[in-house]
Protein backbone atom coordinates (compact mmCIF):
# COMPACT_ATOMS: atom_id res chain seq x y z
CA UNK A 1 0.00 0.00 0.00
CA UNK A 2 1.51 3.34 -1.33
CA UNK A 3 1.78 5.88 1.80
CA UNK A 4 -0.71 8.59 2.28
CA UNK A 5 0.78 12.30 0.80
CA UNK A 6 -1.33 14.74 2.64
CA UNK A 7 -0.05 17.28 1.19
CA UNK A 8 -1.57 15.62 -2.34
CA UNK A 9 -3.05 18.87 -4.24
CA UNK A 10 -5.75 16.16 -5.52
CA UNK A 11 -7.76 16.67 -2.84
CA UNK A 12 -11.14 15.06 -4.10
CA UNK A 13 -9.11 11.87 -4.64
CA UNK A 14 -7.31 11.96 -1.03
CA UNK A 15 -10.78 12.61 0.25
CA UNK A 16 -12.24 9.63 -1.08
CA UNK A 17 -9.30 7.55 -0.29
CA UNK A 18 -9.14 8.25 3.15
CA UNK A 19 -12.96 8.75 3.59
CA UNK A 20 -14.97 5.76 2.01
CA UNK A 21 -13.47 3.41 4.60
CA UNK A 22 -15.06 5.49 7.48
CA UNK A 23 -18.27 5.53 5.64
CA UNK A 24 -17.84 2.12 4.74
CA UNK A 25 -17.55 1.06 8.44
CA UNK A 26 -20.56 3.49 9.45
CA UNK A 27 -22.55 1.69 7.08
CA UNK A 28 -21.66 -1.62 8.37
CA UNK A 29 -22.80 0.00 12.20
CA UNK A 30 -26.15 1.41 10.44
CA UNK A 31 -27.36 -2.18 9.24
CA UNK A 32 -26.61 -3.88 12.22
CA UNK A 33 -28.75 -1.57 13.97
CA UNK A 34 -31.52 -2.88 11.17
CA UNK A 35 -31.16 -6.28 11.47
CA UNK A 36 -30.95 -5.87 15.31
CA UNK A 37 -34.26 -3.94 15.13
CA UNK A 38 -35.94 -6.44 13.20
CA UNK A 39 -34.72 -9.76 15.37
CA UNK A 40 -35.90 -7.38 18.80
CA UNK A 41 -38.98 -6.44 17.16
CA UNK A 42 -40.13 -10.37 16.03
CA UNK A 43 -40.08 -10.11 20.28
CA UNK A 44 -43.31 -7.95 19.91
CA UNK A 45 -43.61 -3.63 20.56
CA UNK A 46 -42.58 -3.57 23.89
CA UNK A 47 -38.70 -5.15 23.49
CA UNK A 48 -38.59 -3.04 20.26
CA UNK A 49 -39.48 0.21 22.35
CA UNK A 50 -36.90 -0.75 24.63
CA UNK A 51 -34.42 -0.90 22.32
CA UNK A 52 -35.43 2.36 20.82
CA UNK A 53 -35.33 3.97 23.64
CA UNK A 54 -31.76 2.73 24.90
CA UNK A 55 -30.48 3.72 21.45
CA UNK A 56 -28.82 7.11 22.77
CA UNK A 57 -26.88 5.39 25.21
CA UNK A 58 -25.75 2.73 22.75
CA UNK A 59 -24.15 5.68 20.98
CA UNK A 60 -23.05 7.05 24.09
CA UNK A 61 -20.66 3.92 25.14
CA UNK A 62 -19.97 3.97 21.32
CA UNK A 63 -18.52 7.63 21.34
CA UNK A 64 -16.57 7.01 24.78
CA UNK A 65 -14.53 3.64 23.24
CA UNK A 66 -14.37 5.25 20.14
CA UNK A 67 -12.48 8.18 21.81
CA UNK A 68 -10.63 5.98 24.42
CA UNK A 69 -9.71 3.85 21.22
CA UNK A 70 -8.13 6.20 18.96
CA UNK A 71 -6.33 8.45 21.99
CA UNK A 72 -4.66 4.72 23.09
CA UNK A 73 -4.03 4.12 19.69
CA UNK A 74 -2.44 7.68 18.70
CA UNK A 75 -0.73 7.43 22.11
CA UNK A 76 0.72 3.51 21.87
CA UNK A 77 2.04 4.12 17.65
CA UNK A 78 4.16 7.10 19.06
CA UNK A 79 5.52 5.19 22.04
CA UNK A 80 6.39 2.73 18.97
CA UNK A 81 7.27 5.61 17.15
CA UNK A 82 10.16 5.89 19.76
CA UNK A 83 10.83 2.40 19.88
CA UNK A 84 9.26 1.73 23.39
CA UNK A 85 7.49 -0.86 22.88
CA UNK A 86 7.18 -1.57 26.67
CA UNK A 87 5.48 1.84 26.89
CA UNK A 88 3.03 1.09 24.24
CA UNK A 89 1.82 -2.36 26.07
CA UNK A 90 1.32 -0.43 29.36
CA UNK A 91 -1.13 2.44 27.20
CA UNK A 92 -2.98 -0.24 25.54
CA UNK A 93 -3.40 -2.58 28.63
CA UNK A 94 -4.42 0.62 30.61
CA UNK A 95 -6.77 1.73 27.97
CA UNK A 96 -8.61 -1.94 28.02
CA UNK A 97 -8.57 -1.35 32.38
CA UNK A 98 -10.38 1.93 31.76
CA UNK A 99 -12.88 0.90 29.05
CA UNK A 100 -13.83 -2.03 31.73
CA UNK A 101 -14.03 0.66 34.75
CA UNK A 102 -16.04 2.77 32.61
CA UNK A 103 -18.41 0.08 31.61
CA UNK A 104 -19.24 -0.89 34.96
CA UNK A 105 -19.10 2.69 36.39
CA UNK A 106 -21.69 3.59 33.68
CA UNK A 107 -23.82 0.41 34.21
CA UNK A 108 -24.13 0.89 37.92
CA UNK A 109 -25.00 5.03 37.19
CA UNK A 110 -28.11 3.49 35.15
CA UNK A 111 -28.90 1.06 37.74
CA UNK A 112 -29.52 3.99 40.66
CA UNK A 113 -30.78 6.79 38.26
CA UNK A 114 -32.97 4.12 36.14
CA UNK A 115 -35.82 5.97 37.09
CA UNK A 116 -34.79 10.16 36.22
CA UNK A 117 -33.39 8.71 33.14
CA UNK A 118 -36.60 7.02 32.00
CA UNK A 119 -38.58 9.91 33.13
CA UNK A 120 -36.09 12.10 30.92
CA UNK A 121 -36.41 10.35 28.06
CA UNK A 122 -40.50 10.50 28.42
CA UNK A 123 -40.79 6.73 28.93
CA UNK A 124 -44.74 6.36 30.76
CA UNK A 125 -43.96 5.23 34.33
CA UNK A 126 -46.60 1.98 33.64
CA UNK A 127 -44.15 0.96 31.44
CA UNK A 128 -40.89 0.86 33.44
CA UNK A 129 -41.77 -2.74 35.13
CA UNK A 130 -42.85 -4.71 32.04
CA UNK A 131 -41.87 -8.50 32.18
CA UNK A 132 -39.43 -9.75 29.66
CA UNK A 133 -40.53 -11.14 26.76
CA UNK A 134 -41.36 -14.74 26.67
CA UNK A 135 -41.15 -15.23 23.17
CA UNK A 136 -38.49 -17.16 21.53
CA UNK A 137 -37.44 -17.36 17.65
Amino acid sequence: MNALDLADPNLPRLMLRLGLPAMAGLSLNAAHQVVDAGFVGRLGAEPLAVLTLLAPFAGLIAALGVGLGVGAASTSARALGASDPERARRIAGLAFCVAGVLAVALWCLLQILRAPVLDLLGTPEEVWHLPAPTTRF
